[in-house]
């Protein structure tokens, strides 16, 4: 294994028991450094008598970071107001339907679900249960032609990868000991690697999605921004109907005769994502993620803003937009947080 690869790992895995040990402030912990020198502190007094237009807290946006943040500060007794300018909360965790069928807009699993997970954390404060929320399916993988059944319990999954990668067992062992309580939980999914895409079955999930016999599936890829023409346009449209056609035309390896059993066909592009969520050229995960990529922290110059979701601190994603949502009230309640 390469050192680069053995570093990171290495650092994951520290990170991972740093959280376990101190699942609360263990994000903080790491942007310590960056917020120190913006060391205000503002007071908000949840008990003080409000007029009907008067709130503690004025949060805009209502992706996931924000939401967070609002759901925390309201059940600890903050009057909060939300803002957002698209007709739907929840940014790119979000859905919609087609005469019976229900799609997800981006998010194809989540992470963070674990018994010290900040998911976790984050619904035991809420008052719900992630067995109400989440179901547990399978995933598989195509990696050089070859479809790799991910186990949902880690001992087979560590025995597939040893059987995969023999060379490097012992390694592989030695880093689920230390992250074995971070083992992510995954739903229904078929990655392939080969020709990089992705085939959800959300109605595998739930089969409230779609009607009786039916399913509900989406496809996810990469796209870049700049090959598509403006929107509305016709060059516009006829780019994003061969862009749609292409990607079913790959997955029919995966799932054959996909195109002659489509009731409903909807398509999305990085300038779809750009209008309901006005995040510049639909980046999904903002930022680049690339180590060494500087995202802002939770704390800024100016006193009472803060700032949370996948623009800023630790990145990207379901688990690492739920810290984000998860510092700021914490930070506003001084850290005086019962864990739930």
């Amino acid at each position: 294994m390469p050192f680069t690869a053995i570093l990171s790992n290495t650092l994951i895995a520290l990170g991972i028991a740093f959280s376990i040990i101190f699942p609360m402030k263990a994000p903080a912990y790491f942007a310590s450094g960056e917020f120190k020198k913006y060391d205000w502190r503002v007071k908000v007094d949840p008990q003080k008598p409000k007029g009907e237009n008067e709130y503690d807290v004025i949060i805009i946006g209502s992706g996931l970071g924000g939401l967070t943040c609002g759901s925390l500060l309201s059940k600890r007794g903050y009057k909060v107001l939300v803002l957002e300018q698209h007709y739907r909360v929840g940014g790119y965790c979000s859905s919609f339907q087609r005469r019976g069928f229900v799609f997800n807009t981006s998010v194809e699993d989540v992470s963070g679900l674990w018994e010290k997970g900040p998911l976790t954390y984050l619904l035991r404060e809420l008052g719900l249960k992630k067995e109400d929320l989440f179901v547990r399916n399978k995933t598989k993988y195509i990696f050089k032609d070859r479809e790799i059944d991910i186990p949902n319990e880690l001992e087979d999954f560590l025995n597939l990868l040893s059987d995969l990668f023999p060379d490097e067992k012992e390694k592989i062992h030695q880093f689920f000991a230390g992250a074995k309580k971070a083992y992510e939980e995954c739903p229904t999914l078929i990655k392939n690697q080969d020709e990089g895409y992705h085939i959800v079955i959300n109605s595998n999930a739930d089969p409230s999605l779609a009607p009786e016999g039916k399913a509900s599936v989406t496809l996810i890829t990469f796209a870049n921004y700049d090959d598509f023409p403006e929107r509305e346009t016709e060059e516009y449209l006829k780019k994003k109907k061969e862009f749609a056609e292409e990607l079913i035309k790959k997955s029919e390896k995966v799932i054959p005769d996909l195109s002659k059993y489509i009731i409903v066909q909807d398509a999305a592009t990085p300038k779809t994502f750009e209008r309901y969520t006005l995040m510049p050229e639909g980046a999904i995960y903002s930022f680049d993620q690339s180590i060494g990529v500087k995202r802002p922290y939770f704390k800024t110059p100016i006193k009472g803003l803060y700032l949370a979701g996948a623009s800023t601190f630790p990145g990207g994603g379901i688990e690492a937009v739920v810290i984000s949502g998860m510092i700021c009230p914490n930070d506003i309640c001084n850290w005086e947080v019962e864990r739930p």
